[in-house]
């Protein structure tokens, strides 16, 4: 269960600066 826990964390980590970063993207060619 701990296992389980910790790896979902680090993959929820990853998708959350993942989708931080995409609207930043996104936004600047929107802007242009």
């Amino acid at each position: 269960m701990g296992l389980f826990y910790t790896k979902f964390r680090l993959t929820f980590r990853i998708v959350m600066d993942f989708l931080r970063e995409l609207p930043g993207a996104s936004g600047h060619a929107i802007h242009r």
